[in-house]
């Protein structure tokens, strides 16, 4: 059921600037260090058809301080034909519902959410969400116009949804690898993106972004199009031999592990010239989970300090970085339709302790 995860010239208007004076006012952290949000996903269907479960959450996220949310929708992809539907061939839902998206981004607007919405295409196959990775999927000429084609309706669905409720950010797609780097893609993701400008319009804030994988990021070919680099960022911060134990690696190393990363991240930002995100990012309570952050059981060996130690380093490098980094989005919060997931994080977790002194510092 999990997704195993192997895994801007910026359009800014009047309204979005003064939103982001009143932000940094009101919220002078926010002046001084990324951003830190969550990741909202459920995969059912009692969840998905009911907003009042979701603005549950946004209450238990703004109480740790944090105000960015990232709304993650599904539907699936037949990989033989390209198409997209709302209900697999297995009897899954896609979720969640028009409706509750809707509701969900204008409660968070207007509870002061940054709220963003993040589109995924999971492949329907007979082992269920996540079993095979969306980003290997790829199509022949045939399959290709028509998953596109399925995949602009679907978009410009999220982009009403986004300028009639207020969010402030619309992905394009997460971690479709295999499709942005087939060269035959690249005039539907132009068409497509140059669709959405003109549904979202020019007197809204929404920003518009892409969330590649952490092996993917540097060969995009549409970043110049977007407003945002979006990374789902499961780099490696340890080597095996570091991280086997329980309660290892130390902190030090996973320290070393995001300088390493940060570098790589800082640079391509640099050279593209435009804010980057780290779209999705989290761990699991199982050893090694700190050299294969993608994987939902590294091992069957539960190891939640190892875990502990990966977000506490993550806490305490970030604010070094606030000149590039725009946020870091965490994969996921904790909710009901996503229990079976390990990455969840909520208010009772060890980290929880962290998050609320990162939100709260003003230095």
């Amino acid at each position: 059921m999990l997704d195993p995860k192997r895994r801007p010239a910026v359009y800014l208007s009047v309204d979005r600037l003064i939103d982001r004076k009143l932000r940094t006012a009101l919220e002078p952290q926010l002046a001084t260090r990324p951003a830190l949000g969550f990741n909202l996903v459920s995969w059912a269907a009692e969840t998905n058809t009911n907003p009042a479960t979701w603005l549950e959450a946004l209450a238990d996220i703004e109480a740790l301080g944090v105000r960015r949310i990232t709304l993650v929708c599904y539907r699936f992809v037949d990989v033989d034909t390209g198409a997209i539907t709302e209900r697999s061939a297995h009897g899954l839902a896609a979720g969640p519902t028009l409706p509750v998206i809707t509701a969900v981004v204008a409660h968070g607007r207007a509870c002061g959410f940054d709220v963003g919405l993040s589109p995924f295409v999971e492949i329907d196959n007979v082992e269920g969400i996540g079993h095979l990775w969306r980003g290997s999927a790829n199509f022949d000429q045939g399959g290709l116009s028509a998953f596109f084609s399925n995949y602009e309706l679907y978009l410009q669905e999220l982009a009403q949804i986004a300028r009639d409720a207020g969010a402030s950010r619309l992905s394009i797609g997460s971690e479709l690898r295999a499709l942005t780097n087939n060269p035959q893609s690249a005039s539907h993701w132009i068409r497509i993106i140059a669709g959405l400008r003109r549904s979202i319009g020019s007197k809204t804030s929404c920003a518009l972004g892409y969330a590649a994988n952490w092996d993917e990021f540097l060969d995009v070919p549409f970043w110049m199009e977007l407003d945002e680099i979006g990374v789902d960022a499961y780099f490696p911060l340890a080597s095996r031999e570091q991280a086997k134990g329980v309660a290892r690696p130390s902190e030090a190393v996973l320290a070393g592990g995001w300088k390493r990363t940060f570098h790589i991240l800082r640079e391509f930002a640099q050279r593209q010239q435009k804010p980057l995100t780290m779209s999705e990012w989290g761990t699991v309570p199982f050893d090694l989970t700190s050299c294969q952050p993608w994987h939902w059981q590294p091992t069957q060996v539960r190891d939640p300090q190892e875990q502990f130690y990966c977000y506490r380093t993550l806490l305490r490098s970030i604010p070094r970085e606030r000149e590039w980094l725009s946020a870091c989005d965490l994969w996921h919060w904790r909710m009901p339709g996503n229990e079976e997931s390990t990455y969840g994080i909520d208010g009772e977790s060890g980290i929880a302790y962290d998050i609320r002194q990162y939100t709260t510092r003003t230095d």
